[in-house]
């Protein structure tokens, strides 16, 4: 199989510092924060490059900014490394929210980001299905929220991209059933580390590998040692899947971040080769 890594700007976000943004009627503002950390989101694209990585996925409150002319120079970063953005990652919103009117503040929300990823020529945005517990009613407003978002992004030239991730995805039977009646191609990423929190870790990344577009793989440590048992046995769903798209690189730590995530790199690369 032909691995194809990327980094995930969360697995460096310490370096990075975090803002936060909320929706002021039609537009999405920067309410705090300041996301000025050691590393600037701009430098980010040269440093995966030089390490021979070409992807990167950006959680939505690593920009420091959404202005046009910061958009310009971040979208000139990627370019100059020759560097895709496989995906903004929006997290933030409840698209499963009952109140009606929260809902589709998150949802217009959740547009303004994706008009972002295409003026960046990103691929898309992973959107989390909500954290409501799952039942007749919230899942409808999960898919219809997924339907209205698909329908923007064919719009824009993107597309939506899902997770198992908080409460309404957290089981793959419910998150398959989601995906199932959006009735319309949505890309998934298969969390590792968020695949922890369901009732069978190993049972839920093989019964979602078959729809995987893109992993977030997180290694579990034992003294500071990589648990390659535990990695191997979840990399092994890939290679059954036979997955061809980009293994994205996942630490939670805030210290020698860099220096983890290469290891874990080797590691991975390791078990697949």
């Amino acid at each position: 199989m032909k691995m194809q890594f990327a980094v995930s700007s969360w697995s460096v976000h310490g370096l990075l510092g975090t803002a936060r943004f909320a929706q002021q009627g039609n537009k999405t503002i920067l309410s705090s924060g300041h996301a000025k950390g050691e590393v600037s989101l701009l430098a980010l694209p040269a440093m995966i490059a030089e390490a021979g990585i070409k992807t990167l996925e950006i959680c939505h409150f690593h920009f420091p900014s959404i202005e046009e002319s910061y958009l310009n120079e971040l979208k000139q970063a990627l370019d100059e490394n020759e560097v895709t953005l496989e995906n903004i990652l929006i997290d933030a919103g409840n698209i499963a929210n009952p109140n009606d009117e929260e809902r589709q503040a998150d949802i217009e929300m959740a547009k303004r980001w994706q008009e972002i990823t295409a003026y960046l020529g990103g691929k898309g945005n992973r959107v989390d299905c909500g954290r409501e517990r799952p039942s007749s009613e919230t899942i409808t407003h999960t898919v219809n929220a997924l339907k209205e978002l698909n329908a923007n992004a064919d719009r824009l030239g993107i597309r939506v991209v899902t997770e198992n991730f908080h409460q309404m995805s957290r089981e793959p039977d419910t998150l398959i059933e989601i995906m199932q009646k959006v009735e319309h191609p949505i890309g998934l990423c298969v969390d590792f580390g968020n695949a922890e929190a369901s009732a069978d870790k190993f049972g839920t990344i093989e019964k979602l590998m078959p729809f995987a577009t893109s992993i977030h793989c997180k290694a579990n440590y034992h003294n500071n040692a990589i648990d390659d048992v535990d990695l191997n046995r979840s990399l092994s769903y890939l290679k059954q899947a036979n997955f061809q798209g980009p293994i994205t690189l996942i630490i939670n730590e805030t210290e020698n971040e860099w220096e983890e995530m290469m290891r874990l790199k080797t590691a991975v690369s390791e078990q697949l080769t």
